[in-house]
């Protein structure tokens, strides 16, 4: 029974320094890819959590080409007579008939 304890709390012992190696590999990758400035607080100092990356985007809202559906983001999304595209040619080719429709419906 003594060697079994033994062997777990080795085993123990060796996932303890894995887990410890594989935080300090992705502390050191996101120290280096981030790179805050010298001034800045560092989130673990402002009560973030560690996990949540920290950037300066902010969110962008999602549209619906009325031709084939696909949602992309509002930056490049093509509008034209109150309609989104996702590309020229679906602008050049223009809503289907049933969009139209729907949007009638919606607005009663």
């Amino acid at each position: 029974m003594g060697k079994l304890l033994g062997w777990v709390l080795v085993g123990l012992l060796v996932w303890v320094v894995w887990r410890f190696m594989v935080i300090s590999k992705r502390r050191a990758e996101r120290a280096k890819a981030g790179g805050s400035a010298g001034g800045e607080a560092s989130p673990s100092s402002q009560g973030a959590r560690r996990d949540t990356p920290v950037t300066d985007r902010t969110p962008v809202m999602m549209m619906q080409c009325v031709v084939c559906g696909v949602h992309l983001p509002s930056t490049e999304a093509i509008f034209s007579g109150g309609n989104v595209f996702c590309s020229e040619a679906h602008r050049n080719q223009g809503p289907p008939a049933h969009a139209g429709a729907a949007a009638r419906r919606d607005e009663s």
